[in-house]
């Protein structure tokens, strides 16, 4: 937000005297009368406390996550901001979509509960008014709720790309960043005192179905570098059923049993509608999701296809077809998709037991991975997959760091709060030793892997007391040269599986310290 410069110190005057050339043999310039030792930007973040860390022994990971880090830090303010140089106004997507990861790097209670109090302050009542492009009052709608929180800066002109102001990913923040807060912190305070704004807000959706069953005015995939490829009807919709499914949630939570019904039945309107006009075969008979905006041809995207996937819309017969579809479309160009379908991509590719394809495209050379953009010397993630984006500092991408926790860590909360978790770690190519912690709602939660001397052949548990097991005497000895460290905090239970490190090892955890050590 501001920049310091240190050592400015007067000039040699020999050195500039009548003109003659600079100590580097370039031309001196008239008036040149300091030398410019150090220059240095600082930026302010939120107070919000670190709760995660990562570390391996592979330094492209580390070098990738203290990229997505330095993005985060430098966004979260008194508002989560979209890049702290340009625009520096609280778009709100990016609060629900990177609310994961967000929330095992960083404790955001404070500052989400702050967050949800701007966009609900700002949710339009029937009688709000924007000054229209024609100088006359233009009334949105009751329940209307702005993509920016607070609302100091109004993008109301449509454009080509579509609506900038009227955007069902960024108005869904007050849903689904409510989901996301009760999921990490075990918190229903969101949900309930925003039950209210969140009908309201579905009520405004209604009103904008196309004849055809779609949300389809905002713009879709957003930061897309495929032309033609923000998908706007299927991404939209796609976030419609979600928020429905997710109100659905809420009113079953909150005992509301009329409401609940209410919204499963207009989920399933929805979800039978975009699959009896989206969902189709190949030229080869497998089934994939089209995009409404080609309809004279057979368009498919990564986001097309990933959030119905992720969002449970896909028939479970239709799963595998388009699960290997995004597959196909991931493998020869790597991560060609916007800041909306990006997160369901990652999920997608977890939730199929596709880790690796993450790990391997996000490890790339080209301009369509996260290695690349530390290849080329940026300190934070750029807006665009792209060399030199408008904005070297933009967090939209950073739905990645998520992975590290809930990927190689393998660190999943199976109830709210992490009051149950799933501890299942992974190491992708390269890694051998990794250590990860979260401090979850009940305490932190730390695992430690080392694998430096393992045979890679069949390792098995052996039923005792582990050499060096912990202070409380829990673990086991294991074949094949692997080391396993787990702390489960008070208040968490939690199921360890390694068998994705080639161990049989499958054991219910309770507080305590565990090691699990080679004979």
């Amino acid at each position: 937000r501001y920049v310091l410069v240190k050592g400015a110190a007067p000039a040699d005057e020999a050195a500039f005297a009548d003109g003659a050339d600079t100590a580097d043999g370039g031309p001196a310039e008239e008036g040149s009368g300091t030398t410019l030792l150090a220059l240095r930007g600082y930026y302010i973040v939120s107070d919000s406390p670190v709760t995660g860390s990562f570390w391996c022994d592979d330094r492209r990971y580390n070098q990738v996550y203290d990229l997505i880090a330095e993005a985060m830090d430098s966004n979260l303010k008194s508002v989560h901001t979209d890049c702290p140089t340009i625009e520096k106004t609280a778009w709100l997507e990016e609060s629900h979509l990177l609310a994961p990861s967000l929330m095992f790097y960083r404790d955001v209670r404070d500052l989400w509960r702050k967050i949800f109090c701007d966009a609900a302050t700002d949710q339009y009542s029937a009688d709000t008014a924007e000054n229209g492009l024609d100088g006359k009052p233009f009334f949105r709608g009751a329940g209307f709720l702005p993509p920016i929180a607070p609302s100091y800066g109004k993008f109301i002109a449509d454009t080509p790309l579509g609506n900038f102001w009227d955007l069902i990913a960024w108005g869904s923040f007050l849903i689904l960043g409510a989901k996301w807060f009760y999921e990490y912190y075990g918190d229903l305070s969101m949900i309930r005192n925003y039950y209210g704004a969140n009908c309201a807000y579905m009520d405004y959706l209604g009103t904008k179905i196309t004849e055809d069953g779609f949300i389809a005015h905002g713009l879709g995939d957003w930061g897309n570098p495929q032309a033609g490829a923000q998908a706007t009807a299927n991404v939209e919709t796609a976030f419609y059923y979600k928020d429905l499914v997710t109100m659905a949630e809420f009113a079953g939570l909150l005992g509301k049993q009329e409401d609940e019904k209410r919204f499963k039945d207009l989920a399933e309107e929805v979800r039978g509608n975009y699959n009896e006009k989206l969902l189709v075969k190949d030229p080869a008979g497998r089934w994939c999701y089209r995009a409404w905006d080609h309809r004279e041809e057979l368009f498919c995207t990564q986001a097309c296809q990933a959030l119905p996937l992720h969002f449970g819309m896909v028939p479970e017969d239709k799963k595998k077809d388009v699960t290997d579809t995004l597959l196909e479309l991931l493998e020869p160009s790597g991560f060609v998709s916007g800041e909306i379908g990006f997160p369901a991509i990652l999920q997608c590719l977890q939730e199929s037991g596709h880790q690796d394809l993450i790990w391997k495209l996000a490890m790339r050379e080209d301009t369509f991975s996260f290695y690349h953009f530390v290849q080329t010397g940026e300190t934070a993630l750029g807006e665009y997959w792209e060399d030199n984006p408008r904005s070297h500092n933009h967090d939209m991408m950073g739905s990645l760091m998520e992975c590290y926790y809930t990927g190689i860590a393998g660190i999943r909360g199976l109830e709210p709060g992490f009051a149950r978790a799933e501890i299942r770690p992974y190491l992708p190519n390269g890694i051998k030793r990794m250590k990860c912690s979260y401090g979850s709602a009940q305490g932190v939660v730390a695992l430690e892997v080392d694998t430096a001397g393992a045979d890679g052949a069949g390792a098995k548990t052996d039923t005792g007391k582990a050499d060096g097991a912990g202070a409380d005497g829990r673990g086991g000895t294991v074949a094949g040269g692997v080391t396993v460290s787990v702390v489960i905090p008070a208040g968490m239970e939690a199921e360890l599986d390694l068998t994705a490190l080639g161990l049989d090892v499958r054991e219910h955890l309770i507080p305590g310290r565990y090691r699990f050590a080679p004979r």
